[in-house]
């Protein structure tokens, strides 16, 4: 598996159709991504992922949910990126756990419809405490 920085975030996707308000071909994507118990040890967490793709290709958004611990009072993040024959690249940002984080993603749609790939995070690992709540 790829690491491309820091901490590992595997995903995975399944597939609904829709259609933009321009005509252009889309496929929305709901799954849930999964970070690597290997690489951290200390609090390994799972979320929700949405994504809206071009079907021919382009720029796309989404939003990622982050579930770590319930030190949040906001767990909604933003991706971008770009679809290019199947292949995914992009980046996503948002706070977690009271700190803003962001990273590069990889993925692939593949034959059967479902997307994979590896996500990180750009500082790596972190120490981090909020108070009350939790330190790592």
């Amino acid at each position: 598996m790829k690491h491309l920085a820091g901490i590992f975030l595997g995903f995975c996707i399944f597939s609904t159709a829709a259609q933009a308000d321009d005509h252009k071909s889309l496929d929305v994507y709901h799954g849930a991504y999964f970070e690597d118990p290997a690489s951290n040890p200390e609090d390994p967490t799972f979320g929700s992922i949405s994504l809206v793709l071009p079907s021919d290709g382009g720029a796309f958004s989404g939003k990622m949910s982050f579930s770590f611990v319930g030190c949040q009072t906001r767990n909604i993040g933003h991706i971008e990126g770009t679809k290019t024959e199947g292949k995914l690249t992009g980046h996503w940002s948002g706070t977690v756990d009271q700190t803003e984080q962001s990273g590069a993603f990889d993925g692939e749609v593949q034959s059967d419809g479902v997307i994979a790939g590896d996500y990180t995070v750009d500082g790596g690992k972190q120490f981090n405490r909020v108070e009350g709540c939790i330190q790592y």
